[in-house]
């Protein structure tokens, strides 16, 4: 992670992590998914079905589907992995991002950024940040939300969370926790 940092500061490169997870060692997928977060690095997992996949090896299905041919449920679906998978993440973020990560046994996601764009330019308020809430870490869209610099726009229970900046907000945080808990 610290090389794909250089290379992105040193080329102005936008990192992405691709092709990790094939595999149902849940502490590896999850080490790796906490690591991308942590240095703010966008990425993409493998895989979604068996699909008579020619470059998989090892043991068993190590897919998130088991069957592509039946619909993405129930049985059909490898809960525990969706759950180290299906993360809070800031889709669009109205500034720079400083800062953000999920903690997988408290549900609590965080995202702190600059309300100004890398270049220094002050970006409109009609720009908007977007934070994905899954369903799985939210059930039914039950969520508490505490932001500091921003007002939610979103409908209440919204997937995606919409922030619009503050006049004369210079940064925003956000903290997301399931509507059960208290921080």
């Amino acid at each position: 992670m610290a090389n794909a940092d250089k290379r992105a500061t040193t080329a102005g490169d936008v990192p992405l992590l691709s092709e990790f997870g094939a595999t149902d060692d849940l502490e590896t997928i999850g080490r790796i998914v906490r690591l991308a977060d942590a240095h703010m690095i966008s990425w993409q997992e493998w895989h979604y079905c068996d699909c008579a996949d020619p470059t998989t090896s090892g043991p068993g299905v190590q897919s998130l589907v088991v069957d592509p041919s039946k619909p993405p449920s129930g049985d059909n679906v490898k809960r525990s992995k969706l759950a180290v998978l299906a993360r809070p993440y800031p889709r669009a973020v109205a500034g720079t991002p400083t800062g953000y990560g999920f903690d997988p046994a408290t549900k609590r996601f965080h995202l702190e950024y600059s309300t100004r764009a890398p270049n220094g330019k002050r970006l409109s308020r009609d720009d908007l940040t977007e934070v994905f809430l899954p369903r799985i870490q939210y059930t039914h869209g039950h969520y508490e939300v505490y932001v500091q610099g921003a007002d939610i726009v979103s409908s209440r229970r919204a997937k995606v969370l919409r922030l619009e900046r503050d006049r004369g907000a210079k940064t925003v945080a956000l903290t997301v926790l399931p509507a059960e808990r208290q921080h």
